[in-house]
């Protein structure tokens, strides 16, 4: 999921700005690896994704608001109205 949108994300930034995405923040919250097996800890398709690319993921250090806080704050905002919209409307809860 995470793949998808950040793929979209990177052909609107080439198709609008005419730049490639050459460094993104991760704040080690899951999506850049993937499950333990025998060799260590696998890398998830987003990893495989920007070492293809060649993206530098640049990892910001765990509770840090400093780095973090804004897009934290972002995301809560957006889970917050997403779920008022969810509540209000007639969907049901698995969408």
């Amino acid at each position: 999921m995470i793949t998808h949108a950040f793929k979209v994300f990177k052909v609107e930034v080439k198709k609008q700005c005419g730049k490639q995405i050459k460094i993104t923040r991760i704040d080690r919250g899951g999506e850049y690896y993937d499950r333990y097996t025998e060799d260590g800890q696998a890398l998830s398709l987003f990893a495989k994704f920007l070492q293809e690319h060649r993206i530098v993921a640049q990892y910001t250090m765990p509770g840090s608001l400093d780095e973090n806080g804004v897009v934290e704050r972002r995301n809560q905002t957006l889970m917050d109205m997403d779920r008022s919209m969810r509540s209000n409307s007639k969907l049901p809860e698995s969408l």
